[in-house]
């Protein structure tokens, strides 16, 4: 596993005791859904949205900058949560806690154990990523296999932030 820290939208990779120089970033303001993954010099190299499918489902998609999409992933719901099958429940709102999705021809299954803990399993429910938050001393601390890129597990990590604002309380 190669570890690796994200501040402020900027993803580094650890390095004993330091941090290497920024490898990739966000860029968009943070209340928009489609985020752009820059290289370490600026440069765009991947998009992040929140697309309908025909289906009227959510779907989060990791685009190259032609649009290609590279990761397509829905949110689920929690088991025995869904609404389609167990009914709305009365005291809170459905709550979505995995996303499916595929890259490079795997399958993944991104898990939220709670909103500042995720992990990434394969299809045969090995970890590959592990997502968390660094409490107070703020950031996100990743650790990673070497399969994934650094834009890619950036993208990944913009899915983490959609996944979690899907479970968010809106009072009206």
């Amino acid at each position: 596993m190669v570890s690796y820290q994200i501040f402020s939208g900027k993803l580094f990779q650890k390095q004993g005791e330091s941090f290497s120089e920024k490898l990739v970033s966000i860029k968009s303001p943070s209340f928009k859904l489609q985020k752009t993954i820059l290289t370490a010099d600026g440069k765009p190299s991947l998009l992040s949205d929140v697309i309908l499918d025909e289906s009227k489902n959510k779907v989060y998609v990791l685009m190259d900058m032609q649009r290609r999409p590279i990761i397509r992933g829905t949110p689920q719901y929690a088991h025995n949560s869904d609404p389609k099958i167990h009914g709305w429940p009365i005291s809170h709102a459905p709550r979505y806690d995995h996303v499916c999705f595929e890259y490079q021809k795997s399958k993944y299954q991104l898990q939220m154990r709670n909103a500042q803990n995720f992990i990434v399993k394969d299809g045969d429910a090995n970890t590959v990523m592990e997502i968390i938050h660094n409490g107070y001393a703020g950031g996100w601390s990743v650790d990673s296999n070497e399969e994934f890129s650094p834009a890619i597990i950036l993208g990944i990590f913009i899915f983490t932030r959609y996944l979690d604002k899907e479970n968010e309380l809106y009072i009206i």
